[in-house]
């Protein structure tokens, strides 16, 4: 009797070791922890606008999808480029042109410096000289709106008797709006999720990012940015942003 009893006991601890040795690899799976799901694309909002100089959009707020990885510069091509690259190298320098685009590459990377604006010349300016309003059917009928804060600044950096000092007063190329066109520091910059603290043209994207292309007259204070200029003694000093930004409205307040 011991002696079954024995074999039965032995009986029952194989048979547990065997049940517990098959729920070991079940239970490991289990407790695998899943693999991160990598994704392949990424959807952005585009805007193409002139809201300092006529609170227009040239592209209203575009949704494109792109391969994950893709740039400011690439979502900017999606909406307002073309399907022809044309690609010249001069000094040294290359430069692209694409569509209703212009831009070239230098040591800081991709810089976007002309948007085509059809009929945009000499006698077709946004403004008159020195900001002032202007009758050109390209022009909104009023003048630069932030002027007083321009003249300002002009006064602060450079001292009395330089006001509209920086001004050009000129369209440096027929039917596009480039840099430097009305004053020496105008240009396009490129703000994404209300900021321009990123790699401009080269910054990576991420889902639903909100790129706007937008042009200054002056180093992105009248798009609601804190920036630099140049004074007189030919330092770079940070000053305030002249307005509030906003990504859904073309009509930004002045708050100084």
């Amino acid at each position: 009797m011991k002696r079954n009893s024995i074999k039965k006991l032995l009986t029952l601890m194989l048979a547990f070791v065997m049940a517990f040795t098959l729920y070991l690899p079940a239970a490991a799976e289990e407790q695998q922890p899943t693999e991160p799901v990598t994704q392949n694309t990424i959807t952005v909002s585009v805007k193409v606008r002139t809201t300092a100089l006529n609170e227009k959009t040239l592209t209203s707020n575009e949704k494109v999808t792109l391969p994950a990885g893709s740039t400011a510069l690439d979502a900017i091509r999606a909406v307002y480029g073309g399907l022809h690259l044309k690609t010249t190298v001069k000094d040294g320098v290359t430069y692209y042109e694409d569509g209703m685009l212009k831009w070239h590459t230098s040591q800081w990377g991709n810089y976007l410096t002309a948007v085509k604006v059809p009929g945009h010349s000499n006698t077709n300016k946004y403004f008159g000289d020195n900001g002032t309003p202007s009758t050109w059917h390209i022009s909104s009928g009023e003048g630069y709106k932030f002027i007083g804060n321009l003249n300002d600044l002009e006064d602060d950096l450079y001292g009395e008797g330089n006001i509209n000092s920086t001004f050009t007063n000129k369209v440096n190329e027929n039917g596009y709006l480039s840099e430097k066109d009305y004053n020496k520091y105008a240009g396009w910059m490129i703000i994404i999720n209300k900021s321009t603290d990123n790699l401009g043209c080269d910054q990576v994207l991420k889902n639903n990012d909100k790129v706007d292309l937008n042009f200054t007259m002056f180093m992105g204070f009248d798009l609601g940015q804190k920036s630099w200029a140049e004074n007189a003694q030919g330092q770079w000093v940070e000053k305030p942003a002249w307005t509030i930004y906003s990504f859904e409205n073309n009509e930004f307040p002045i708050i100084l």
